[in-house]
């Protein structure tokens, strides 16, 4: 995982490291956000509602398409599914979490 400057950077040749190693640490992020949202069976709408966020930034994120991503921001994501950002960025994620508070239904979910 690069961190530097409180970024995970998709260009680190500005920390001295190659744009492979960048690229992989963006699409950890990518993968981890996926592999929790699906976990708590939220919809990409669902979980933006509780991130504050938009839905194409969770899809652009989710897609590895952010060219950068703030550690500010991987702390957001963390906070909102009830995780700090040292527990969703390890290597294992924690199995005990619930989500802080209760998802507003997305239309995907929405009973007709």
């Amino acid at each position: 995982m690069i961190v530097g400057s409180h970024c995970i950077v998709a260009d680190p040749r500005s920390l001295g490291m190659s744009k492979d190693t960048d690229q992989a640490s963006i699409q950890f992020v990518a993968t981890r956000l996926r592999t929790i949202r699906t976990h708590h069976n939220l919809t990409q709408e669902e979980l933006a509602g509780l991130v504050g966020c938009s839905e194409k930034f969770i899809q652009q994120i989710e897609a590895a398409r952010k060219k950068q991503i703030w550690l500010s921001t991987v702390g957001l994501l963390a906070a909102s599914v009830g995780l700090r950002v040292d527990e969703f960025l390890a290597p294992e994620l924690p199995v005990k979490r619930k989500l802080p508070r209760k998802v507003a239904s997305s239309r995907v979910h929405r009973k007709s």
